[in-house]
């Protein structure tokens, strides 16, 4: 939740991970369960990870080298190979001037992530390989946090403040030509 921090519900019993200091602090971004079966929990300052014989939360440390703080993650996606991708603030998944929002994984291995700027397709490499915006038919620029689903026929869902976008990414063509060149005036002075 924002503002009231993790819970565990079970039947009637209701139990509260903030107010017993083992997640410390009120906003919760997602709640991810990695391929390995590990339980995760991404705060708005802090990633922890659960453990079950405990019944409490370890806080995780993140160094992406640049000697600043963590950034705020707000998405995860996980790959077949069972890599861990993090989505975050100003800060994107190996795209530093973006925030992502959405995270998902196609047939073919590349990533398509949902951020303030449209939907970008970045290789299994972390390259980008192209990005799309509204004169590519997307609903908005900028899409809500966590709002990206891929369906069992392989259908990616991507949603913003405008609707949302679905479409399948094996049908997105995509040209690597680059465009022809074509002078059309040559003005000349003095």
């Amino acid at each position: 939740t924002y503002d009231y921090g993790l819970f565990r519900i079970a039947g009637d019993d209701t139990f509260s991970y903030y107010k017993n200091g083992a997640v410390g602090e009120d906003g919760i971004e997602f709640v991810f369960k990695s391929p390995s079966g590990e339980l995760l929990v991404a705060g708005q300052a802090n990633f922890y990870t659960y453990n079950p014989a405990s019944d409490d939360f370890s806080s995780i440390s993140f160094d992406f080298g640049t000697g600043a703080e963590s950034p705020r993650l707000h998405s995860v996606g996980t790959r077949k190979n069972g890599e861990v991708w993090f989505g975050s603030k100003d800060n994107g998944s190996k795209l530093e001037f973006l925030t992502i929002y959405g995270i998902e994984e196609d047939s073919q291995g590349n990533m398509w992530c949902s951020t303030q700027s449209g939907v970008v397709k970045i290789g299994a490499d972390g390259i980008l390989i192209q990005a799309f915006n509204t004169t590519d038919g997307l609903q908005g620029n900028d899409f809500a946090i966590g709002a990206s689903h891929t369906s069992k026929s392989g259908s990616m869902y991507f949603g913003g403040s405008n609707g949302y976008n679905r479409f399948k990414p094996d049908s997105i063509a995509i040209d690597s030509t680059p465009p022809r060149m074509l002078l059309t005036d040559i003005l000349t002075t003095g």
